[in-house]
């Protein structure tokens, strides 16, 4: 059995925000790594999954999950 981590890591959604291009603003969450980690969970894997967008210091986050 292997341990797998996917990461969502933190955008650059400030870096858009004053842009006309709004299709890189996303307004859904991501389902690719729900739906990726639901593939590994069946071939009998340890996943975590770490959703780096939702937190309010994400490198700090990030240290968190790599130490458990």
């Amino acid at each position: 059995m292997a341990r797998v981590l996917l990461v969502n890591p933190p955008s650059s959604i400030d870096v858009y925000s004053d842009s006309k291009i709004r299709v890189a603003i996303t307004s859904a969450p991501f389902v690719t790594l729900g739906a990726l980690a639901g593939a590994v969970l069946e071939d009998n894997h340890d996943v975590r999954v770490a959703d780096l967008m939702i937190e309010a210091s994400p490198i700090d986050a990030y240290r968190d999950v790599l130490r458990n």
